[in-house]
């Protein structure tokens, strides 16, 4: 991970992992912060399924939340796949409140994302 970034990124196949690292709060702020790094992840034409892990993570905003409706749509038009791994109690309460969590594919662990992370 280069100084720059803020997000570890790699790939693993045709999947793509992000993980949010130190950031344990996905505010406003924070997100527009992210939001070129997962946008360029995304984009990436061997991403396929794209996951993020949100091991530590215990706050997720509005914006956030509409970030990650866009990815999923970038993704679906890829033929892929966003899946949310590691989605911490009161950031599920979060998803199951705005009914995002019917739209997501949500997995407690990671490798559980996608067979090619077994």
């Amino acid at each position: 991970m280069s100084s720059d970034q803020h997000l570890d990124i790699q790939q693993q196949g045709d999947v793509i992992v992000v993980r949010f690292g130190e950031h344990r709060t996905l505010d406003g702020w924070t997100t527009d912060e992210l939001k070129d790094e997962l946008n360029t992840a995304a984009d990436r034409e061997d991403c396929h399924h794209l996951v993020l892990d949100f091991a530590g993570v215990a706050y997720i905003s509005s914006t956030m939340l509409q970030e990650l409706v866009l990815l999923r749509k970038k993704t679906l038009s890829k033929c892929g796949e966003l899946t949310l791994a590691h989605v911490d109690s009161q950031v599920r309460e979060v998803l199951n409140v705005t009914g995002l969590h019917q739209i997501f594919n949500i997995q407690d662990r990671e490798f559980d994302a996608c067979p090619a992370l077994a």
